[in-house]
């Protein structure tokens, strides 16, 4: 069946053929494929509303502040919404950068993007703008609030990153 819809999509054209190719149903499958992906995406981004939820009133407590992980959340969005996971990851880094340097890792940032997007969604607070509103404004320096983000990138880690930055 894949194979079928790829002719339909892309028709050949013989190799010495000087015409265009084919338009065929192009446009009508595009707006298809759209359409399907929009319903997978919207269902997965759905599941996710658990994950980024902070109850409206309920103030963050040091041990939910703390006890945040990057990498486990990254595997429990990944579970949750693969396809969507997969889309916003292969956007966010192209092969030629992975093989130019491989030790970027676009992981966190698609993790922000769809706390984002799920937060625009969700009629109760977002946890993670929680937890950054409650960092930002105890740090009271909006430079502060980058050096955190580019810190949570590197460390992958809100914990240690809470845990150094008390240090400081």
């Amino acid at each position: 069946m894949p194979g079928i819809i790829r002719r339909w999509h892309k028709p050949p054209r013989s190799p010495n053929s000087r015409k265009g190719r084919p338009e065929a149903a192009r446009s009508v499958m595009e707006h298809f494929a759209l359409e399907c992906s929009r319903e997978i995406f919207e269902r997965e981004l759905e599941g996710l509303a658990d994950i980024f939820e902070s109850p409206f009133g309920n103030d963050i407590s040091e041990a939910e502040l703390t006890s945040l992980s990057f990498p486990q959340t990254v595997k429990l969005v990944k579970s949750k919404a693969p396809n969507l996971w997969e889309l916003l990851f292969r956007l966010a880094r192209t092969e030629g950068q992975q093989t130019r340097n491989p030790n970027k890792n676009p992981s966190n940032i698609v993790l922000i993007v769809l706390a984002m997007f799920s937060y625009t969604r969700l009629t109760i607070e977002g946890r993670l703008q929680k937890l950054f509103a409650v960092y930002f404004k105890f740090r009271g320096f909006s430079a502060k609030g980058f050096d955190t983000l580019h810190l949570i990138y590197e460390r992958c880690d809100v914990g240690t990153v809470v845990a150094k930055i008390q240090k400081e």
